[in-house]
């Protein structure tokens, strides 16, 4: 339970957060903590400091002012009086003061605590913090919270013993380190031991009272409350190994005082706690082991320490505990253990051989004497010994060995033990059996110290002597080594001697001459080999071989040891293939002995072939060496015969081994593995059923013992693994068929596992996890990886398979009653589950919550696969919305799973939805609702700060302001549900809603950003910036001066730091972090300037610096990019390992949340798996491997993205600034940024592909500045200016903007000459010098313009007349390719040349640029792309003549291009082109064909106007050679006015403007004087008539067209009804009534003007 008080805004005192603190929360932040320190470089790598000294620190004074619980336990368990007490509206304990706002929490506290028979003041301790977050409104609810305040109770109080077992085990937690274990010295140690021993005393003599049921009889069903009585004995064991662990820290090699030796002995012969221990047997293990440490027992010497022991040295302890001893050894009935009859026979010996060594000390003697008064100490000690033996101590050891093995500490007494025991027992089978059991279960160093022990080499050295005989040597000895495969090898590879038992008299041999005892053999000796079933194999002692003839028996066998070197692999081969033979008859009929000998050579073969064992090499000769007696096959295939004898005699001890060796295979040599699959009959072959089905339907379901299904679940998963591997000589098919029936077998496993019996309940979640981890595993090497690639193409192909299977399995989106999903639900929830809830989760072992986390993993990754694959939604979210409720209830009561949860909900709500959106918030319900609502504000503002956790916390919050969860998205923003009757008040402004709404709390955990680590406060602002940038609400920012004030303060401190690439892993992370973080600050910053209207905030003061230059330049230059590695990386790969490709290993989205090294960009751990063998990748000492470049490299990336975010977020608040400040001018700063921008990129470059957005983001930075320039007419000096056009000009020519081959539509990769482009025509503009300017820069100008628009336009053009020729050649319709972005191009050129022309260039800089257009072809590229523009229609309209017309019009307003253009026939394509053609033919009229006659009005008659105006009488003939050729089209257009169908249009008016016009100007050169001339030799002279312009020539005509005018104007209703619209702008205003007559208007006074211009002279 989130034992923390409703959260309030502000500062904790030391009070208030003691308030907050719970034993339960500690336990699980230390826990968190532990769980995260085992794994080094994962944090290092990470950077994330998730448990802060300071939480250290405040746990440190909170278990100060707490330590006297510690000291006196049993207060917790003291039963209050029986009388209630007076309601008191405070609480005061241990310093601390709870406030009681009603009388019935205390009367509740009071019931709970005489149910539970615990301390009243605790209780109430623990239900005030309780009811912090679950309030308790009402009786109804008190009833149904009572099991969740009694299962609190019980979990604080077993809390508090967890906590002290930590403090006294871990020295190296922060800030603690050790001095919680210093504290329990002396006298405080003696008062705890003896408070501890009352507490497990009392706890066990009540253990079965019903104890006072009938407080909550009328409140609570009879059902619940046997389920809280066993939750209460559940409970109370718990608290019992807690008790028992703490004792065994406090007792282990330290001197105890005679009191608490006896008080402790007593205990173990007190009848009704052994019987109770004997019922228990995890707590009877752990209190022998207890005993032992009390008895004596030092692990740092293996033996009895008899200086610490006191009791050894008191003769009345003494004699107490040994009349103990000897009292219960004459009950028929024993009470003690037998290991503690074995350990008393060890003090006895002990105690004996101390008077031996002492006989003169009289004080001894007395001692003896009162002790064992008449009795033979001597005789004692091999009584109880063989009393201990009787009672199979051994296999009572083993027992405790195997109950014990879970803590480290445990199985190292119990081997401190075993050694101390070599003094007094012999190396035989069961002996060897109980070593086996116990060095299993510590490390490798124990192991070595036990095995190099003096006295144990002595007695291996005698054991070894007698091999092979079986019982005396051979099987001990397997047993031995098998947990130390060198130890094995080193031992077997060589043995010297052979010992056999023979009829001396069937030896021919003589005795040795000198005097060592030994025989020579005259004759060779045949011996029968062990087990061998024909009696005609036999082995050869050469002769002359010698030997030693141990014992001699007249009238039988002897056993002699022969001096004869053989390998010992062979012989244990030659052994088991006996045995095999003897199996393959008998089945599990065969004796148990030779059943235990085989299973013990194939789990000695097993751990020889294991890679984490030994390397390949070795055992490779292993497997020779066992190979060399084994008839016609070799032992591997041998093995494969037994397991399949197995498998169809249905023997499962041998099965289980078989397949324990088969798992341990597949590490070395997983061929063989694949191909005995290929062939067995374990899986499903032609239809029929595979043993593995049968073994699990036959064998386990009967037993409830699945240890066979166990193994086949782990070679699964290795075999997962080892499918991965690019080397394996086994084809991909047969690897896919054997995987997806094993897949297929598991799923069926996981759909129905949780409704089988279990014998030991362990087994039930171990399944669930094994299966958990293998679907999890292929699901994410499938999908998890190489998102570029498809899944059949990835290096995880073979798993394909099995990936679709399995998530078609649990995502089946029709199904309602899916049984994966529905099984995968209930691991979720079962914290939930009464069974699990009551008895508590630790009732269940550590697997129990490692399937749990697995299982969110799990869930989380199905989710993100569905999304990513487009699936429809899945029933497993339909089920996961619907018991949403369970999920925060869980949330709130059980600390471990809260990060899983919330990355759940993060996941669920995240995921994609088409129809029927489920909305959270309708599925929790209001109190479900405010309930994860507050437990989310405590845990974000707890009294220990789990970072851990708000590192879940703040993506949630930002998936939820980005999803549509608008219900819970409001909640969280405001603190109050939509529903509330106050919201639409308080909404109104969010800094009115409610003081602790979840976005309050992050602004103000934001205020504290300098505490927190980088990567968890920009996790933070990235939830600050996704609710600004989504909720309208959100962004009052106006009034967060105090957070914004502290955003700019950690930008102000902020210092990039330019290191280069010498960075170690750590400092690189860190850094990365840093830069991650501010560019969050600065995305924030951007977000304000948006909606704040504050200009004197922190922000724009900022923004407003005279030095903002100096703060933004270092974000803009990156620094550290490791280039020569990147450069390397991929190729040393692929060196390294020529079937891979490191791109294959990239980290797909998915990754995010089950990957450990998430700051990688590549899959470290599947690299690990594959190449863990191989030095190139782990190094060796000399070198580091290539994993080290891999991790480095990916960190480098990372480093490098997080500056490039931070100069992008830069970029966006920059550009954000200048869009918002439009009326001041900028300061002069803001020229130093372009500058130094334009800088960067023309001595850097791009350089490589990360770059490139950068480069790009630093031009478009540059525009923007210069674009708000020049909207605020600042003014730039000149030579500002010619600086920036010449750096502009720079980068356009440079290869990285690559101008011609990205405006080339077939090869553009980037635009980026458009921003440069638009750049220099700013520049132009805000030149005001004109000539002078063009004088400075005219080489630079002309050099652009060739470059930019010669060059440019020719390309372009060029490019559209070549896909009208391919069309043409294929006779298929003309397209163009991307048409609106050239268009777009050739109008941003056009520009540029306006610009130019605009400041009034000389006339030789206006000829070298027709020069340019001429010789570069763009002139001739017009024309012709003219001349084929009738062949493109856009929409069915001529788009493209009429762009080729305006860039003639355009470029002929200089007249030296003018002439180049004629001189390049521009007439003649005037006159000629098709489209030129179509309008000749007149009748084109705007209101019919639009486009037609804009080409006309605004095209070719301009262009002829133009033409005129600027060189006269040079073009008259042209001129009147093109009036003549559209002398139809002018006839139209003059006489459309007295037509009785006229539209009225501003095209028709200026149409007709412009043919008033060219006939003036014509007139004004005496066209008709030219005429005549040229006429003079085809007309008659005498005629004087000539008619150019049809309409317009003669004054008559003039004046009929004015009186149509006029006529119009003088009725306005009739021109009203004829005026039609040019374009959709006159449409709308047409339609209006409010702006049609201001059109109206418009066309009167423009005709008024047509008409007045008849006349007027030119």
């Amino acid at each position: 339970m989130s034992f923390v008080q409703k959260p309030a805004i502000g500062a904790d005192t030391t009070a208030d957060y003691f308030n907050k603190m719970s034993f339960s929360y500690i336990e699980y932040f230390i826990r968190e903590y532990q769980s995260t320190r085992t794994n080094i470089e994962s944090v290092a790598l990470s950077n994330s400091n998730v448990f802060p000294n300071k939480s250290f620190t405040r746990i440190n004074e909170f278990l100060t002012s707490n330590k006297e619980i510690f000291t006196t336990l049993s207060s917790f368990n003291k039963t209050s009086a029986k009388e209630r007490p007076a309601f008191s509206k405070t609480l005061s304990l241990r310093g601390s003061t709870f406030q009681i706002s009603d009388e019935k929490l205390h009367n509740l506290a009071w019931d709970v605590s005489n149910f539970l028979n615990l301390n009243f003041q605790e209780t109430l301790r623990i239900i005030l913090q309780h009811n912090a977050i679950n309030k308790i409104n009402n009786k109804e609810e008190t009833s149904s919270k009572i099991p969740d305040l009694i299962i609190d109770v019980l979990n604080e109080r077993n809390s508090i013993s967890e906590v002290m077992l930590i403090m006294l085990t871990d020295n190296k937690l922060p800030v603690i380190n050790d001095a919680f274990f210093k504290s329990f010295t002396g006298d405080k140690r003696t008062i705890t031991c003896i408070d501890l021993i009352r507490v497990f005393k009392s706890l066990v003599k009540n253990f079965n009272e019903k104890g006072n049921n009938d407080v909550f009889s009328e409140q609570l069903s009879d059902d619940i409350l046997i389920d809280l009585t066993s939750s209460r004995n559940s409970n109370n064991l718990i608290y019992m190994t807690n008790i028992l662990r703490i004792l065994t820290n406090l007792f282990l090699n330290t001197s105890l005082t005679t009191d608490i030796t006896l008080m402790w002995t007593e205990l173990a012969f007190d009848a009704e706690i052994v019987t109770f221990l004997r019922n228990h047997p995890n707590l009877e293990s752990i209190f022998v082991v207890n005993t032992l440490l009390v008895l004596g027992l030092d692990t740092t010497s293996n033996s009895i320490n008899i200086t610490n022991a006191n009791y050894f040295n008191d003769k009345e302890t003494f004699k107490a505990l040994q009349t103990m001893f000897m009292n219960s050894m004459t009950l028929e009935d024993p009470v003690v253990n037998p290991v503690l009859y074995y350990m008393w026979s060890f003090v006895l010996f002990t105690k004996s051989f101390i008077l031996e060594e002492n006989m003169d000390d009289t004080s001894l003697l007395d001692f003896i004497q009162f002790v064992f008064e008449e009795s033979s100490i001597y005789e004692l000690t091999n009584a109880f010994a063989k009393h201990a033996e009787d009672l199979s101590v051994f296999q009572s050891l083993q027992n405790i060995s195997i109950l014990l093995s879970f803590d480290q500490l445990y199985p190292i007494i119990l081997l401190s033990f075993l050694t101390f025991s070599l003094n007094f027992i012999p190396l035989n089978v069961e002996t060897s059996i109980l070593i086996k059991v116990t060095l299993s279960n510590v490390s490798q160093e124990f192991v070595e110290n036990f095995l190099t022990n003096e006295l144990f080499e002595k007695k291996f050295a005698i054991l070894k002597t007698k091999l092979p005989l079986i019982d005396d040597a051979l099987l001990p000895l397997i047993n031995i080594v098998s947990v130390h495969p060198e130890f094995a090898n080193f031992e077997l590879r060589e043995l010297k001697t052979y010992a056999a038992t023979v009829k001396l008299g069937e030896l021919n041999y003589d005795l040795q001459d000198d005097d060592s005892d030994l025989i020579v053999l005259k004759k060779e000796a045949l011996l029968p080999p062990p087990l061998e079933s024909d009696p005609s194999i036999l082995l050869s002692i050469p002769e002359n071989s010698r030997a030693s003839i141990v014992t001699t028996d007249p009238n039988d066998e002897s056993l002699v040891i022969f001096l004869y070197d053989y390998n010992g692999w062979a012989m244990i081969g030659r052994v088991l293939t006996n045995l095999s033979d003897k199996f393959t008859a008998m089945g599990d009929d065969m004796d148990k002995y030779s059943k235990d000998l085989m299973i013990s050579i194939i789990e000695l073969i097993s751990s020889t072939v294991s890679s984490q064992n030994l390397s390949v090499q070795t055992s490779s000769e292993i497997l020779q060496y066992l190979s060399k007696s084994v008839e016609n096959a070799d032992i591997v295939s041998l093995l494969f015969r037994i397991l399949d004898v197995s498998l169809n005699r249905r023997s499962y001890e041998v099965l289980s081994a078989c397949m324990s060796f088969l798992n341990d295979l597949i590490s070395s040599f997983p061929n063989l593995v694949w191909t005995y699959l290929a062939r067995s009959n374990l899986l499903d072959r032609y239809g029929r059923t595979g043993f593995a089905n049968t073994i699990l339907g036959t064998i386990e379901l009967a037993n409830g013992d699945y240890q066979f299904t166990i193994l086949l679940i782990k070679l699964t998963d290795s075999l997962v693994t080892e499918s991965l591997l690019q080397d394996s000589s086994i084809v991909a098919k047969t690897k896919n068929d054997i995987l997806e029936k094993l897949i297929a077998h598991l799923l069926h496993i996981y759909e129905s596992y949780h409704f089988w019996k279990f014998n030991d309940i362990k087994q039930r979640f171990e399944i669930g996890y094994h299966l958990t981890d293998v679907f999890s595993k292929i699901v994410y090497n499938v999908y998890g990886i190489d998102p570029l690639s498809a899944p059949t193409d990835k290096i995880t192909n073979i798993l394909t398979p099995s990936g679709f299977r399995i998530i078609d399995t649990f995502l089946s989106g029709q199904s309602p009653d899916s049984l994966a999903a529905s099984t995968l639900l209930n691991i979720l929830i079962s914290s939930k589950i009464d069974q699990i809830s009551f008895k508590g989760n630790k009732s269940f072992g550590s697997m129990y919550s490692k399937l749990i986390k697995k299982s969110f993993q799990l869930t989380d990754l199905l989710i993100s696969v569905r999304g990513l694959l487009n699936m429809s939604p899945s029933t497993l979210e339909k089920m996961l919305f619907s018991n949403s409720q369970k999920l925060v209830d869980i949330y709130n009561s059980v600390y471990e799973l809260k990060s899983a949860i919330i990355n759940l909900l993060d996941v669920l709500i995240g995921a994609p939805w088409d129809d029927n959106y489920p909305f959270l918030l309708s599925y929790l319900g209001e109190a479900h609702s405010e309930l994860l609502f507050d437990s989310i504000a405590a845990d974000l503002q707890s009294a220990l700060e789990d970072y851990k956790l708000s590192k879940r916390i703040y993506p949630l919050f930002s998936t939820l302001m980005q999803s549509k969860q608008d219900g819970l998205a409001i909640l969280f923003l405001t603190g109050k549900t939509a529903s509330n009757k106050s919201f639409n008040e308080e909404t109104k402004d969010i800094k009115s809603a409610s003081n602790s709404s979840i976005f309050t709390i992050l602004k103000q955990n934001a205020l504290r950003l300098g505490e927190l680590p980088e990567s968890v406060g920009s996790r933070l602002l990235d939830a600050i910036a996704y609710a600004f940038n989504t909720w309208t609400n959100a962004r009052i920012l106006d009034k967060d001066t105090e957070f914004i004030s502290a955003l700019v303060k950690i930008l102000n401190t902020f210092e990039p730091q330019k290191s280069g690439t010498g960075l170690t892993k750590e400092e690189t992370v860190i850094l990365s972090n840093r830069y991650r973080l501010i560019s969050r600050i600065v995305e924030i910053f951007a977000l304000y300037l948006y909606t704040s209207s504050d200009v004197n905030s922190k922000v724009y003061e900022l923004l407003n610096r005279d030095d903002l230059s100096k703060i933004i330049k270092p974000f803009f230059q990156i620094d550290g990019y490791n280039q020569k590695l990147h450069d390397s990386i991929n190729e040393n790969f692929e060196r390294y390992w020529p079937k891979y490709k490191l791109s294959s290993f990239a980290l797909s989205p998915l990754s995010k949340s089950v990957h450990t090294f998430q700051n990688n960009a590549y899959d470290i751990e599947m690299m690990d798996q594959l190449f863990s063998q191989d030095e190139k990748w782990i190094g060796n000492g000399q070198e580091k491997g290539f994993r080290e470049d891999v991790i480095i490299a990916s960190l480098n990336l990372q480093y490098v993205h997080h500056q490039i975010s931070a100069a992008k977020a830069w970029g966006a608040l920059l550009t954000t600034f200048l869009k918002v400040t439009t009326t001041t001018p900028l300061k002069d700063t803001f020229l130093d940024i372009t500058s130094y921008f334009l800088d960067i990129n023309i001595k850097h470059g791009i350089g490589k592909p990360i770059f490139k957005e950068l480069y790009l983001e630093r031009i478009e930075l540059c525009f923007y500045i210069l674009f708000s320039m020049q909207a605020t007419s600042k003014m730039i000096p000149e030579k500002t200016l010619t600086d920036l056009l010449s750096q502009l000009i720079t980068i356009f020519k440079s290869d990285d903007i690559d101008y011609l081959g990205n405006l080339s539509v077939s090869n553009r990769s980037n635009n980026f000459y458009k921003p440069i482009l638009r750049s220099i025509l700013i520049l132009l503009s805000l030149a005001t010098t004109g000539k002078h300017f063009v004088e400075l820069t005219s080489d630079q100008l002309l050099e652009c313009f060739e470059c930019a628009f010669s060059k440019g336009v020719h390309l372009i053009l060029s490019e559209i007349l070549s896909d009208m020729n391919a069309a043409a050649i294929t006779s298929k319709e003309t397209v163009i390719y991307n048409l609106g972005e050239r268009i777009q191009d050739l109008f941003l050129l056009l520009s540029l040349f306006s610009k130019m022309k605009a400041l009034s260039p000389p006339e030789t800089f206006k000829a070298v640029m027709a020069s340019s257009l001429d010789e570069i072809g763009t002139m001739k590229v017009i024309l012709n792309l003219y001349s084929s523009a009738h062949s493109i229609n856009v929409n069915d309209e001529p788009i493209i003549g009429h762009i080729v017309l305006t860039f003639i019009s355009e470029l002929c307003t200089i007249q030296a291009i003018a002439e180049r253009f004629i001189a390049n026939g521009l007439f003649t394509v005037l006159l000629e082109s098709p489209l030129s053609v179509v309008i000749q033919n007149g009748n084109i009229k705007p209101e019919l064909q639009a486009r037609l006659h804009n080409i006309w009005s605004n095209g070719l008659l301009s262009i002829i106007l133009l033409l005129l105006s600027e060189l006269g009488t040079k073009v008259l003939p042209e001129c009147c050679l093109f009036v003549s050729y559209f002398h139809k089209q002018i006839k139209t257009a003059v006489f459309s006015w007295s037509d009785n169908k006229l539209a009225v249009s501003t095209a028709l008016i200026r149409e007709t403007t412009q043919l008033v016009l060219l006939q003036k100007m014509l007139d004004a050169l005496d066209y008709k004087k030219y005429l005549r001339r040229s006429r003079v030799n085809t007309v008659n002279a005498e005629d004087d008539s000539v008619e150019l312009v049809r309409g317009l020539d003669s004054d008559y005509e003039r004046k009929d067209l004015s009186v149509v005018l006029n006529k119009l104007l003088t009725h306005p209703k009739y021109l009203n009804s004829r005026i039609i619209p040019s374009s959709l702008e006159e449409q709308h205003l047409l339609e209006e009534e409010g702006t049609r007559l201001e059109f109206v208007k418009k066309i009167c006074k423009q005709i008024k003007e047509l008409q007045e211009s008849l006349f007027k002279e030119l």
